[in-house]
């Protein structure tokens, strides 16, 4: 009779090691125990895995740029020559730090654990530290047991099943912890360092195997230490953690800009010292600034001395002229954000650096254009000229469709495309939102986030956009003047909700009407 198949799933067991007896050295007390739960729940020497260990460093990985500043030093030597370098600060963004949290305790709802996903995100939000002993191939007939055995230890606080395609436990399990273990037929095996001598320790070794710690040469060990079973096929629910670290932690043009500006070359170039702190930097309803002269009375002039060359190349070859400049305007702000950065430098007057930016035309033609910008102190990054550029240099194929209507629109049939294109750019942003979880206190975790809505407010009804919205039942009389849209969402988010409205907002502003967005909680 064939014996069946022991069934092999990963394992992680977590502690809490903010406990005042627990000291600097908490790691030891908790491997030892594992280990002897371990012993005792296998005692066919059945598992063969790596053991990782280490902090669970969810904070670690919501810090963004905040500040780059050169640092001039002065080398030792006799020649006392000054070299120019540069140093940057990251600030935590406790929405995305939130919504890390979040995502790590929903992501086990659905699989095999063991934990209080009531008490956990409470303590990770307490900044407490959580060392994690993660075993990639255990045999799941012992989980179980091997759980209630670790349950003794008063600072446990449970097992679960990783998912090994979700991208945040990669991170924070395969990637951030250090692996230099492995059970094998009832031993335990590490690697020994350069020196051939063991770089580290695993307490209750000696009590696990009569051999205590087997030490292997780094390449015996390499060789022999299990793979992790990594799939490269997405679970649905891992395809949810892809999307939402994919939107919170992406970095806007000027935590890029940053980035770009600490590296020492860029620094090593500079001839004036600079100091840029993002948080400085103005609320403004767009990322960035076009100003409407830079467009009307230079890029698309036609009389301007210097800028009708442009004007020619906008009209001739996209069929943009100066009645279009939301139209183009548009474009470039959002190109903006998607594209990478060129001759990043720094002078007298600030920040420079050139894009090549893909423009499509009035006339279903698209085009390169080479863009320059500068971010002078305690300013966004605003546009100084804009020249043709090399064909071919940019891909065109993800281009976004202009929310900016055609200038021949007038009256009614304007204020329709406009507010079709506003509710269209709501719904696909509210759907897009992912809102920062909300924990009340002994409750469950909600990752819709707090409830409430939003609205656009457009100021005088007696005329324009505002009085064919509320003529057309689109709007409401606001108290205080105007009218007002309600964001329409099939969530009771605040978040989508206020996603909604500025993306709406958005449109009507680019196209010239003015707005302001208004949110509450219920």
């Amino acid at each position: 009779m064939t014996r069946p198949q022991t069934s092999i799933k990963p394992i992680l067991f977590l502690f809490d090691s903010d406990q005042p007896k627990a000291g600097n050295a908490y790691g030891h007390k908790f491997d030892s125990s594992f280990l002897r739960a371990l012993k005792t729940v296998d005692r066919a020497k059945a598992t063969h895995s790596l053991v990782l260990r280490g902090d669970l460093l969810l904070d670690s990985l919501c810090y963004k740029p905040s500040r780059v500043a050169s640092q001039d030093w002065t080398r030792s030597n006799r020649s006392g020559q000054q070299t120019r370098s540069s140093t940057s600060q990251q600030s935590a963004d406790m929405a995305l730090f939130k919504l890390l949290i979040g995502d790590f305790c929903d992501s086990f709802q659905n699989q095999w654990h063991m934990l209080d996903l009531v008490q956990l995100p409470e303590l990770l939000m307490q900044l407490h530290t959580f060392y994690c002993i993660f075993v990639p191939t255990f045999p799941s007939r012992y989980r179980t047991s091997a759980d209630e055995h670790l349950r003794r230890h008063p600072w446990y606080l449970g097992a679960a099943e990783p998912d090994l395609s979700n991208p945040l436990h990669q991170e924070l399990l395969v990637d951030s912890l250090i692996r230099d273990a492995f059970v094998e037929q009832g031993g335990l095996y590490m690697p020994l360092g350069f020196e051939g001598e063991l770089d580290g320790d695993f307490y209750g070794a000696e009590k696990f195997s009569s051999q205590g710690i087997v030490a292997l040469p780094m390449d015996e060990f390499s060789e022999r230490a299990p793979l992790i079973p990594i799939s490269d096929k997405l679970t649905a629910r891992a395809m949810v953690t892809l999307t939402r670290l994919k939107n919170r932690r992406a970095l806007n043009v000027h935590e890029r800009l940053a980035n770009q500006l600490a590296s020492l070359e860029t620094a090593r170039k500079a001839p004036v010292e600079y100091d840029w702190d993002l948080k400085q930097l103005p609320n403004a309803p767009d990322e960035v600034e076009v100003q409407a002269r830079k467009l009307t009375d230079y890029l698309l002039s036609q009389t301007h001395e210097k800028g009708k060359s442009k004007a020619r190349f906008f009209e001739q070859e996209l069929g943009i002229t100066a009645e279009d400049w939301r139209y183009l305007r548009d474009q470039l702000m959002d190109a903006l954000g998607k594209a990478s950065f060129d001759d990043v430098r720094v002078d007298a007057y600030g920040i420079r650096f050139s894009v090549l930016l893909p423009v499509q035309g009035r006339n279903g033609q698209t085009a390169t254009v080479n863009t320059a910008w500068i971010v002078r102190s305690k300013e966004r990054a605003t546009l100084v000229t804009a020249i043709p550029g090399p064909k071919g240099a940019v891909s065109h194929s993800a281009l976004d469709a202009s929310p900016v209507v055609p200038p021949e629109l007038e009256g009614a049939d304007r204020w329709q495309a406009i507010f079709d294109r506003a509710v269209q750019a709501g719904q696909e942003a509210a759907a897009e939102c992912v809102p920062t979880p909300m924990k009340i206190s002994g409750g469950e975790l909600i990752m819709e986030g707090e409830c409430g809505g939003a609205y656009v407010i457009v100021p005088d009804a007696r005329k324009g956009f505002a009085r064919w919205l509320k003529t057309n039942g689109h709007g409401v009389r606001h108290y205080h003047g105007g009218v007002s849209v309600y964001a329409e969402t099939e969530s009771q988010s605040v978040d989508r909700a206020k996603a909604y409205a500025e993306a709406f907002a958005k449109v009507l502003r680019r196209n010239g009407v003015e707005c302001r967005v208004s949110t509450y909680l219920t």
